[in-house]
């Protein structure tokens, strides 16, 4: 959100010195999306680690990013890429637990590290507090999108 407003205010500035031209959107090239639904927040595991994190961060608002757990739904809040450039283990597993709040899983391509997720029905929380109050462990999967 910072960033976002320090370049707010850094393309405003050039506007009104003139450093920037606006410029019309062409409409011949413009695309259109469908209305979003809540089953597009599906994370699909197979998917590079760099889409899913795009994925969290898009759906932010809504319809929020999501997969399950122990037939669990979870909503994934805030997360982020690791990258190792291959895959050390089966898309969804978690490959690491970590005390300091974090859970991470293997992508398509490397790997998510979930920092905070909401399960159905409770408060925010850190995944590390998620996976001592439901029992997951190093080795579980997440099911979501394809991986279902």
């Amino acid at each position: 959100a910072h960033e976002g407003a320090c370049l707010l205010d850094e393309i405003i500035s050039e506007l009104g010195r003139a450093v920037i031209h606006p410029r019309e959107q062409d409409s011949s090239i413009a695309t259109y999306t469908r209305k979003f639904t809540k089953e597009d927040g599906a994370v699909n595991w197979e998917e590079p680690a760099l889409s899913v994190c795009n994925k969290i961060r898009a759906f932010s608002r809504w319809p929020i990013a999501y997969s399950f757990i122990r037939d669990k739904r979870v909503q994934l809040l805030r997360a982020s890429v690791i990258a190792c450039g291959h895959v050390d283990d089966e898309p969804a597993r978690i490959v690491n637990i970590s005390k300091e709040g974090f859970v991470d899983v293997q992508a398509g391509v490397d790997r998510v590290r979930i920092f905070d997720v909401q399960p159905a029905g409770k408060p925010p929380m850190s995944a590390f507090a998620f996976t001592l109050g439901n029992g997951v462990a190093r080795g579980d999967r997440f099911q979501g999108g394809s991986v279902c």
